[in-house]
């Protein structure tokens, strides 16, 4: 959302995904420093979600989620479909993000 002031504002809801039947799956995370410093693992990133039918698989579907934290992550894995919860209301935010004291809390249903 476009604000008078130029600034840009985002619309966002804690969400709990799930996906079914899931299986085969692979996980790259590359945390290493090049520096010599060690570097932690605090929160991952999403930058895209996508799917396509998994060849030789009639009902999965083959998900790549690609990570821009750490740079270059990727997990894929098949399942047959996904479900989004939603756990708590939308609120305005001036980040594509919570911040971690206002990020609602975590719990499964």
């Amino acid at each position: 959302m476009c604000q008078p002031n130029g600034r840009v504002r985002f619309l966002m809801a804690p969400a709990l995904l799930v996906f079914h039947d899931a299986g085969d799956l692979e996980i790259s995370l590359a945390c290493r420093s090049t520096d010599g410093q060690t570097r932690y693992l605090n929160e991952l990133s999403i930058h895209h979600v996508g799917r396509q039918p998994a060849a030789g698989a009639p009902g999965l579907c083959r998900w790549q989620i690609d990570l821009n934290l750490p740079p270059g992550g990727i997990i894929r894995f098949v399942a047959s479909r996904c479900t989004q919860t939603l756990t708590a209301p939308a609120q305005l935010t001036d980040e594509q993000r919570f911040a971690a004291e206002g990020r609602p809390p975590f719990s499964l249903p």
